[in-house]
């Protein structure tokens, strides 16, 4: 066959699909309460004629800047939006250019972005038209979904790796993680964070947690000179792009007739930073992982993320030092303390039930001296939850 002839059938095909007119537009909320801090989340629903007459219904995804005036000052700070628009309009673009040129059959790992309008709001394609939900964040992870989140995440981390070497971008393109670097957010999450927690501990858990409830009050300088080490680039390490913020309400999922989690898409990339694979890792399995799980299949768990990293490295010809199992596990005892306050402050806030709230706004206009509802921290869920870590950090001097 001719390719004149190919590309009239190609063309013919693809305009019947396409948007001719929109008839009509709806909106609602996107997301419950709860589900996403740093912007506003509103989907479109769009009556259209397509190319060949005939009328559809499309859904489409806008995220747009929050207006609180504390919080929106500090995400213009830490340049959240322009971060997702790199991410989104270069970075895993290339991603997918790469895949195309090795032929990666397996699933992209994220939504498709339509257009931005630097730097307030972003129009993305709606997942769940795909067959993509959101899980409840109230409901930690089981096996099978961490595990599918940790081999995608050792994916990801490959293919940045891959375009770190062939130039897209450089370290200098992204800031350190946020937590190490920001003082602000140190002092709301970490200071007052880790205060509020020892508070209920005291005044909720019992007697026998007074005295583990003041090893977790930690000086301000202790807490920033301890991030600032721990945020240091190390060339000798391996290093690469972070997803940066992702726990459950930033990933969906698809599944199978026996409700199994097959495939999964990554979404907002507003924390996105360079450093070593820990700090994803870390913040995946502290947010939004069962407690049980967690601890019980830890190695399984970074053994599916290695040999992850591993495979995609190997896919696409990475000449450099490839980490091994062992050096994941040393990333990991590195950032223990990033782990437990993620586990200890910003987990119980997120995952509360709907009756407790945190106000952010309030949180960061008062550098976190309030805010926080106290009660998240006095439930006997989060106790249960989280006491074994905590008395593990302890013992183990990592507070």
């Amino acid at each position: 066959m001719e390719s004149k002839q190919l590309e009239v059938v190609l063309k013919r095909w693809g305009k019947g699909s396409k948007i001719d007119k929109v008839l009509s537009i709806t909106s609602e909320a996107a997301v419950p309460k709860g589900e996403n801090y740093l912007s506003v989340i509103t989907r479109l629903k769009l009556k259209v004629v397509l190319g060949n007459g005939r009328i559809s219904r499309k859904n489409l995804i806008v995220k747009e800047t929050l207006k609180d005036e504390s919080v929106a000052q500090l995400l213009q700070e830490m340049g959240t939006f322009k971060i997702e628009t790199m991410m989104y309009s270069l970075i895993l673009k290339e991603f997918e250019h790469l895949m195309d040129h090795f032929g990666d059959t397996d699933d992209v790992m994220w939504g498709q972005m339509y257009y931005a309008e630097p730097f307030s709001y972003m129009i993305f394609e709606d997942l769940t038209e795909k067959g993509f939900r959101l899980a409840k964040r109230q409901t930690p992870f089981d096996l099978e979904h961490a595990s599918l989140v940790l081999w995608n995440l050792g994916r990801f981390h490959g293919m940045s790796k891959i375009l770190e070497q062939k130039g897209v971008f450089s370290r200098s393109d992204f800031k350190p993680c946020s937590y190490t670097v920001n003082k602000q957010v140190q002092e709301c999450f970490f200071y007052h964070g880790l205060r509020a927690l020892s508070k209920a501990m005291e005044d909720s858990w019992g007697s026998s947690w007074h005295t583990i409830a003041q090893h977790i009050k930690m000086p301000l300088d202790t807490i920033r000179k301890r991030m600032a080490e721990l945020g240091t680039i190390d060339d000798t390490k391996f290093n690469t792009l972070n997803h940066g913020d992702c726990w459950c309400s930033n990933i969906l999922f698809k599944y199978d007739w026996k409700k199994r989690p097959v495939s999964l898409r990554f979404i907002d990339f507003q924390e996105s930073h360079y450093g070593t694979p820990g700090w994803d890792i870390h913040f995946f399995l502290s947010m939004s992982v069962d407690a049980n799980v967690r601890r019980n299949h830890l190695e399984d768990l970074l053994e599916t993320y290695t040999n992850s990293l591993t495979s995609t490295l190997k896919f696409y010809n990475y000449d450099g030092k490839i980490p091994t199992l062992k050096d994941i596990k040393e990333d990991m005892d590195r950032l223990a303390l990033f782990g437990f306050v993620i586990l200890g402050v910003i987990h119980p806030c997120v995952t509360c039930e709907e009756q407790y709230t945190i106000d952010l706004d309030t949180i960061i206009g008062s550098n976190g001296s309030e805010g926080y509802d106290m009660e998240i921290f006095r439930s006997h869920k989060i106790r249960d939850r989280i006491g074994p870590d905590v008395i593990n950090a302890v013992e183990k001097g990592i507070l």
